[in-house]
């Protein structure tokens, strides 16, 4: 136990030695270290002056070589113009490439120049560049607009493929067959980087000749299919048949135009990028899409006359077509579908609704006034035709012709009214366009509207009914200027009558006006038969059915005046009514029916009743006419339509 104490204390008594010794050398350390701190800083202040003289030496080195570098830039574009002048004066068409380049070139050397325009040695120098830049570029917009014009004119369009797809309805799902393209890949990339060079210089007079050029081309393929629309003044002078052709050259220039447009705005998106592209092709085609508008409302506005409904009803249903498709040219292919137009696209814009899905493009501000200007003019061709057809009713009425066919048969009034209304109802919404109000100017949608077609079918059956009314009113007005013959007069309304209900029958205005419409007229045209049966065979039947005398002298008398006044009205009968006319053979055939029915009868009961009274010493005188010579004359000669 004594042992291991010692020993503790031994080890205790060593580590107080160690921990003295360790003291010892911290004090002599940081002694050390206060010395070596004190050397530092003699040494720091010996070397300040050397440090800040390498420093303001390297600054100076930087300095230099900056200014160096600065002049040789300025001093390599002052040369720029020597170096370039050669290719510039060659022209793009003898080496494309070395022009492009030195154009480049001598464009980036003018902008550097201008930055240093207030040295005095640059002055001059800048505008010889600037005035050769100037030349350049006029160099380089004469040569775009020269192989803008050659290569078009080239590609465009042959006119028996634009008259062969005129009637294309344009849909996206089309709209890649039926654009063309105007300019060869290795064309379209030249005519690419000439524009933008210039578009990088501001230089405005390219995109000015683009249209320019481009319009002159639109111009000459829609003359190819259309005639232009004359002013409004010569429009009021043109007859009916001309004012049409008018109107059909109007309708094929348009659907050329939005045909054509297509590949208008191909080539617009892959010469100029996407902003200048879209601005360029609203010029161009805007122009002419104005004219036509213009165009359009001065025929709405031209020579008011019956015929010309049909060619606004032509106008309507083109429009109807057109303006869809006019709304798919405007607003271009969805977005990510362009791939004409993908070298300039600059990725903003439209976005897509989903994944993978194409976005639609939006419509410029000057496409929307396009489209809302022919959107405008469907509803003005409508109420134009409506407001012609209604006075069409009243021309109808107030028609004050004097010149009376002299054989009785159909007036040229209805006839003209019939074809017209027959030429009305091949138009398969001509209810709708004429009393559709103002919904009829809007685009046709795809679904519903069954109300609203048979309140405008309901509409159009009571103006065509009135229309009808109107005509046999003012030709019943007509038959009573036959004066002196009544009997013509009704045989004309029986004929006129007959040709209306006949016209009628079958047709598609049967199923608008109605079978009971038909069957009135059906005996209309009876009435007029009968009236005309009185007034012709009536007196001769009222002397045959007169009681005769029963004195035997008188009789004589009696037989004789029967006798002489019958032939007579036979025979006037026979030489006026062989030169009237019953058209119709079916007509003309039961007509004859009913007259030797009434007639022959009662005559040769006539004849046989007095057959043994003596009543002449010459009956050959008296007695004419057998029943076979009545019939004869019937079948052979009444209503043959003789000249006199």
């Amino acid at each position: 136990m004594a042992m291991a104490t010692e020993r503790l204390g031994q080890r205790v008594e060593a580590l107080g030695d160690m921990l003295s010794v360790l003291g010892r050398l911290t004090d002599e350390a940081g002694t050390l270290l206060d010395v070596l701190g004190g050397s530092l800083g003699q040494l720091g202040a010996l070397t300040a002056p050397i440090h800040s003289r390498a420093t303001a030496l390297t600054a100076a080195q930087r300095n230099v070589a900056a200014t160096k570098a600065e002049v040789d830039s300025l001093l390599d574009h002052l040369d720029t113009a020597r170096r370039v002048a050669g290719p510039l004066a060659a022209g793009p068409a003898s080496d494309l490439a070395a022009f492009m380049e030195a154009l480049e070139s001598l464009e980036r050397s003018v902008a550097f120049l201008q930055g240093h325009a207030r040295l005095a040695a640059v002055q001059a120098a800048l505008g010889h560049a600037q005035a050769l830049f100037n030349r350049a570029l006029e160099t380089c917009h004469a040569d775009f607009t020269r192989t803008l014009v050659e290569a078009t004119r080239a590609a465009m369009p042959p006119p028996a493929w634009v008259q062969q797809h005129l009637d294309d309805v344009i849909t996206e799902a089309t709209r890649e067959h039926l654009t063309r393209s105007l300019v060869a890949p290795d064309v379209l990339l030249k005519l690419q980087r000439m524009g933008q060079v210039m578009l990088d210089a501001a230089y405005s007079p390219v995109r000015d000749s683009y249209a320019a050029a481009r319009d002159r081309g639109l111009e000459v393929a829609l003359r190819a299919v259309g005639q232009e629309t004359p002013p409004l003044a010569s429009l009021q002078l043109l007859q009916p048949d001309a004012l049409e052709r008018v109107i059909a050259a109007w309708t094929r220039r348009l659907q050329a135009l939005v045909l054509l447009s297509l590949s208008e705005y191909r080539l617009a998106r892959a010469v100029w990028p996407e902003n200048v592209g879209d601005e360029l092709f609203s010029r161009v085609v805007g122009r002419h899409l104005q004219q036509l508008a213009q165009s359009g409302r001065d025929i709405i506005e031209a020579r008011r006359v019956p015929e010309k409904l049909f060619a606004l009803l032509d106008m309507h249903s083109l429009l109807q077509q057109v303006v869809p498709s006019l709304l798919v040219v405007l607003a271009g292919p969805p977005r990510g579908d362009d791939e004409h137009s993908a070298t300039h696209e600059d990725g903003g814009g439209c976005s897509s609704s989903g994944g993978g899905a194409v976005a639609q493009r939006q419509l410029s501000p000057a496409c929307m006034a396009l489209l809302r200007e022919f959107s405008a003019l469907v509803a003005l061709v409508a109420r134009a035709a409506a407001v012609l057809f209604g006075e069409y009713e009243d021309v109808v009425a107030r028609d004050a012709s004097k010149i009376l066919p002299p054989d009785g048969t159909i007036h040229p009034l209805t006839a003209q009214v019939l074809s017209y209304l027959k030429r009305l109802l091949t138009y398969e919404r001509a209810a709708e366009v004429l009393f559709g109000g103002d919904d009829v100017g809007s685009i046709r949608s795809s679904g519903g509207g069954s109300n609203a077609e048979g309140s405008t079918a309901a509409a159009l059956a009571a103006a065509v009914s009135r229309l009808m009314a109107r005509l046999l009113d003012n030709l019943e007005s007509k038959s009573r200027q036959y004066r002196g013959d009544a009997a013509l007069g009704a045989l004309f309304m029986m004929n006129n009558v007959h040709y209306v209900q006949w016209s009628v029958e079958g047709s598609a205005a049967e199923a608008l006006l109605g079978r009971d419409w038909l069957e009135r007229h059906k005996d209309l045209v009876e009435d007029w038969g009968a009236r005309y049966q009185d007034l012709t065979w009536g007196p001769l039947l009222a002397l045959l059915q007169v009681d005769a005398p029963t004195d035997v002298g008188r009789l004589k008398q009696h037989l004789k005046d029967t006798f002489s006044t019958f032939n007579a009205g036979l025979e006037r009968i026979y030489a006026t009514q062989s030169c009237w006319t019953i058209p119709d053979a079916m007509l003309r055939d039961a007509v004859k029916r009913v007259v030797k029915n009434d007639v022959m009868q009662p005559y040769q009961e006539f004849l046989r009743r007095y057959a043994d009274v003596q009543f002449t010493t010459t009956p050959a005188k008296y007695i004419k006419f057998t029943a076979g010579d009545i019939q004869t004359i019937v079948d052979d000669d009444l209503f043959s339509g003789k000249v006199r």
